[in-house]
């Protein structure tokens, strides 16, 4: 990831410890991403409100609100639910992890990091996120193209003046052009049945 792709993301820090904001600020700023600090989880939540960061970095103890109760509140909340959340903490337990990803974190970062490994975590969950968000958007942009086809066939389908019908490979009518059915005389549902 280039450093100029780097600065159109912003990364927010959240953490009770001024050092720990102070290095990771730092550590983040250097390599060219655009940083903000939270000191606590209320501050966060209140922040994502406000400004949608494309990724979070959170700590797990912190007083008043502990990161699992933020991260849980970020994933309950549909505006804040997809920002990317990597978990940073001194808590080694396999249960405290195991938390973290049922809540919905996407990595687990223990302390003392590597500033190497912790910014190779963050590119790689950047990119997947870009990777989701234009699977997201070709999937939105194929549903629409489906959905004009699907209108111009109905347009074709009911337009025309001649009769047409729609069958199962076994021969069963799924479907019958208003001008079949004025040919034949019959309403719709019997040569349905008709045909079934």
């Amino acid at each position: 990831m280039s450093e100029t792709d780097k600065h159109h993301y912003e990364i927010l820090i959240v953490d009770d410890e001024a050092a720990n904001l102070r290095l990771l600020h730092s550590i983040l700023s250097i390599e060219g991403y655009r940083v903000r600090a939270a000191p606590s989880g209320k501050f966060a939540l209140s922040f994502v409100k406000l400004e949608s960061p494309d990724l979070i970095l959170l700590d797990i103890i912190m007083p008043d609100m502990d990161g699992f109760e933020v991260c849980r509140q970020l994933k309950a909340d549909p505006q804040t639910a997809n920002i990317p959340v990597i978990f940073l903490s001194a808590l080694q337990d396999g249960a405290e992890k195991v938390k973290a990803f049922a809540l919905g974190g996407i990595d687990y970062v223990v302390k003392p990091y590597l500033p190497e490994e912790l910014i190779a975590r963050i590119e790689t969950h950047l990119e997947l996120r870009d990777l989701r968000l234009r699977l997201e958007e070709r999937v939105l942009e194929r549903t629409l193209e489906l959905e004009k086809s699907e209108a111009q066939y109905r347009g074709l389908f009911e337009g025309v003046p001649v009769g047409l019908f729609r069958t199962t490979s076994e021969g069963q009518i799924l479907e019958i052009n208003q001008a079949l059915v004025e040919i034949l005389g019959y309403p719709s549902q019997y040569l349905r049945q008709k045909g079934g």
